[in-house]
């Protein structure tokens, strides 16, 4: 049983310590690994998802992923946190969150969702350098199951 195993380590020790994992997986040890870091649960065989202590989800990465039916864009823009900020309040919008430098955002309608955002962006005095429909990450998954739970607990 590892809890954040890989919590404050650097990036070349945090993946050294990934293929441990895997050797002693492919040896025929079970290895359950607490982690809030979604790309290292990529790494794992099997996914159980808790949100406020109650299990959400329980698959491979790959059907989690499969699971997500909003449809998420990846925006870029010089401006992330001002482009989140405007986004979480535009109707048509399901959710916008900060993704590495871009933004992803999950959209209620596909077809109008690209124009939502550029319209939105450019109310707040900002715009989009890009706009791409991309697949769902588990960051992505993780938050649309857990806004589906009622949200996260604040505080």
């Amino acid at each position: 049983f590892l809890d954040e195993p890989t919590s404050g380590v650097d990036p070349i020790a945090r993946r050294r310590f990934w293929d441990l994992i895997a050797e002693m997986s492919e040896a025929g040890t079970t290895v359950f690994v607490s982690t809030h870091y979604m790309e290292e649960a990529e790494y794992c065989h099997r996914l159980a998802l808790l949100n406020r202590g109650r299990l959400i989800a329980l698959d491979t990465p790959r059907a989690l992923r499969a699971r997500t039916v909003d449809p998420i864009f990846r925006v870029r823009t010089d401006d992330a946190p001002l482009a989140v900020q405007t986004l979480v309040d535009t109707n048509g919008i399901v959710e916008a969150a900060m993704y590495g430098r871009n933004v992803h955002v999950t959209v209620e309608d596909e077809a109008t969702g690209p124009e939502t955002i550029r319209a939105a962006l450019a109310t707040a005095g900002t715009s989009a350098s890009g706009i791409e429909p991309v697949d769902a990450s588990l960051e992505d998954v993780f938050t649309a199951l857990v806004r589906a739970e009622g949200g996260a607990v604040i505080g």
